[in-house]
């Protein structure tokens, strides 16, 4: 709809009106600006609507926008986040406050605006502008500050909105067109038509229904609505008043912009901010649907999959945290592939996903998708030139039983896919119920563990290392025991793999090294120069890779002064290989001050052999599983194996120690294949400090001795 200038103007009764304005002393400075835009943007960038000038003033510090005809000021901007210092209205910290005249804002020290009004006679074609209005007899002091509350309206060229006046039966009157050129534009043809024919038939029901409640109630009403205008849609917002004689004044804003913020910030409240993926919220809520909806058809079926990325945290430790954010943003995009379009996938939070397969027939379905799941991530991914093969732990909860409530079923699944992560990387797991027994149980020892900690409950054994040409005792590995009040004195077996996957070994870990180091300190000390022996401690592999691990080493370094030569390190294969490259730079810190490094369980990983040039180590211990096996065959393949190891070793320079010797077989075999040193059973059980050493003492005398002749 187009008109012209001369035509646009059908003018009503001229009026004087009142002004918003937003006085601003900044510094010296005094900036006044008239409102009436849906929107201002306040800071200290070039680009802002309202620029000040202070430093104290954030680049986008503050915006003040036009909601439900009252102005709201806004801490922040939506894109940049909240203002350095926040702001005040009348001396209280807001993020968000309707705005009144007379109150004060305060943006910084020395930087304040306060709302005041001014007369603007409608008259003046020329100073008009685009303003908020309020009739003189709607201000006061603690009025809100609204836009078109007054029941008796002019009409003039310049205002932003789309003014019309009706009689009693919705004809057109009179009107006055936009600025706004997204609104419809009305001319002289339009007068005397009905809002229907003008606009659109739901458009006028709208009105009239609005209309006939200002008429009972006498107070203004307002509505939204979407124009057709050309070939779309333009959601408006309108005010209805009433004037003399029973016509009403319509005024039609363009609130679009103000539609779509809405519309974005429900989907970001909605969906995750990385991958575009459901809420945690928007998920419970389809579940929800689901649980509903079997309770209603028996049969009707649906799946709860919980899915938790492995290694996740070594990834984002060891290349970055927008490599990690990488990682989740090509899982999310496999994920997706992996489903049909009525599924849902959602991010849960850090790398946990979760799945509602919506309607399927059996569990079977569920298992297949899961199995489709693991194919697709097992794809390589390069993130930071670096080839990463991902992979993930899941969990299926099925509703083969009805279930009374959301909360039911993802516990279920939860605890499915905690029994993935202890079955070990990339695996699968369907709900029993007898999974929910062994979760209480898994439960009950975590809490124990904690407790453990707390009260130092941790007792500390020391099996000694022979070498195995002399059957001298030349060290001592440190293993960690728990003394538990009903159950007595537990190894590690017992509690340091779900130690392990709860985070727990961090914690205890440190305490192993602590009481380690101050007893070597201790034994040290006694035995004054004669103490022949080195103390091994095992690492964790969420110790090494803790950020803290080399602060923590050299932490008990300076608080004990032992001799960094007795010190020796067990780190298993597989936690070196697990990230190569960051495992190089730490050895190499160790290195550095003297501290040895062995490989614990060497054989039983995947190490890739062309990286032990590179590893800064001093010795394998070949695992006694291996051992063991020699029991049964002496042509078997593990005599092969452990020659190979032996072999290997020594070619590169690094010495190798046997676990897990227990009879006089296992140390002929083994010297004859040339192998260093050895442990076990047949040199000695591990048992608490007071009883090795005695042993020591005996060990640092023969010493003593050997080198005195």
């Amino acid at each position: 709809m187009k008109s012209t200038q001369k035509n646009d103007l059908c003018p009503l009764t001229q009026s004087t009106l009142t002004a918003l304005t937003l006085t601003i002393k900044d510094g010296n400075d005094e900036i006044t600006v008239t409102l009436g835009k849906n929107y201002y943007s306040i800071g200290r960038d070039s680009d802002k609507d309202i620029r000040l000038s202070s430093p104290g003033v954030s680049r986008s510090h503050a915006s003040l926008v036009l909601l439900d005809g009252s102005y709201y000021i806004v801490d922040g901007d939506p894109e940049f986040g909240p203002s350095k210092n926040g702001i005040l209205v009348n001396g209280k910290i807001v993020k968000k406050k309707k705005l009144n005249v007379g109150d004060v804002i305060t943006f910084c020290r020395g930087v304040c605006a306060e709302i005041t009004t001014h007369d603007v006679d409608t008259a003046d074609q020329e100073n008009s502008g685009q303003y908020a209005f309020q009739s003189k007899a709607s201000i006061s002091n603690s009025a809100p500050i609204s836009c078109g509350s007054q029941p008796k309206i002019g009409f003039f060229s310049g205002f932003p909105d789309l003014i019309i006046s009706l009689d009693p039966d919705g004809h057109i009157l009179g009107f006055q067109n936009a600025t706004d050129p997204e609104l419809p534009q009305l001319s002289s043809r339009h007068l005397g038509q009905s809002v229907a024919e003008c606009f659109s038939i739901n458009f006028a029901i709208n009105l009239f229904k609005h209309i006939r409640q200002l008429e009972n109630s006498q107070v203004a009403k307002e509505f939204e609505s979407s124009l057709p205008v050309g070939n779309q849609f333009l959601f408006c917002e309108a005010r209805i008043y009433s004037s003399l004689n029973h016509q009403k004044v319509v005024i039609i804003r363009n609130i679009n912009e103000r539609k779509k913020l809405e519309k974005k910030i429900l989907m970001e409240a909605a969906h995750d901010s990385l991958t575009g993926l459901p809420s945690r919220n928007l998920f419970m809520e389809k579940v929800a649907i689901s649980v509903s909806l079997k309770k209603r058809k028996k049969s009707y079926n649906f799946a709860v999959m919980f899915i938790d990325l492995d290694r996740f945290k070594i990834i984002n430790d060891s290349l970055g945290h927008l490599a990690g954010d990488q990682l989740l943003v090509d899982v999310a995009i496999r994920l997706k592939d992996c489903l049909r379009p009525q599924d849902t996938v959602a991010r849960l939070g850090g790398d946990e996903f979760a799945i509602l397969l919506h309607d399927i027939q059996t569990v079977d379905d569920a298992v297949e998708v899961a199995e489709r799941i693991q194919v697709k991530l097992s794809l390589p991914l390069t993130l930071e030139n670096r080839e990463i093969f991902p992979s993930a732990s899941i969990g299926i909860a099925f509703s083969k039983t009805v279930y009374n409530n959301v909360e039911e079923i993802i516990k279920d699944a939860d605890i499915a896919m905690y029994r993935s992560k202890a079955s070990g990387r990339s695996q699968y797991t369907v709900f029993e119920h007898a999974d929910n027994d062994k979760m209480l149980g898994f439960l009950q020892l975590d809490s124990a563990l904690k407790r453990a900690i707390e009260r130092q409950e941790f007792v500390l054994h020391y099996q000694p290392i022979f070498e195995l040409k002399t059957q001298k005792m030349i060290g001592l590995e440190a293993l960690i025991r728990w003394l538990h009040p009903q159950k007595g004195l537990l190894e590690p077996h017992h509690f340091f793999g779900q130690a392990e996957e709860t985070g727990l070994t961090d914690a205890i870990g440190k305490w192993t090294l602590q009481q380690s180091l101050k007893q070597l300190r201790e034994w040290e000390s006694k035995l004054a120069h004669s103490f022949p022996l080195f103390l091994s401690i095992n690492i964790s592999k969420r110790q090494f890779s803790a950020p803290d691990f080399l602060d923590t080493i050299y932490h008990v370094m300076g608080k004990y002064q032992f001799g960094a030569h007795r010190l020796k390190l067990e780190i298993a294969e597989s936690t070196i290989m697990a990230n190569i490259q960051s495992s190089i730079a730490i050895l190499k810190e160790l290195e550095k001050i003297g501290i040895k490094i062995f490989i614990d369980d060497f054989g039983t990983g995947y190490s890739s052999l062309s990286y032990l040039h590179d590893l800064p180590i001093d010795a394998l211990k070949i695992d006694k599983s291996f051992i063991n096996g020699m029991d049964n065959d002496a042509t078997s393949t593990g005599f092969t194996i452990i020659q190979s190891i032996i072999g290997l070793a020594h070619n590169l320079g690094v010495e190798v120690i046997a676990e897990g010797i227990e009879c006089t077989r296992h140390v002929a075999w083994l010297r004859s294949f040339n192998c260093d040193y050895g442990q076990g059973f047949y040199f000695g059980k591990p048992v608490s400090s007071q009883e090795i050493t005695p042993l020591i003492k005996a060990e640092a005398k023969d010493w003593c001795i050997s080198h005195t002749n």
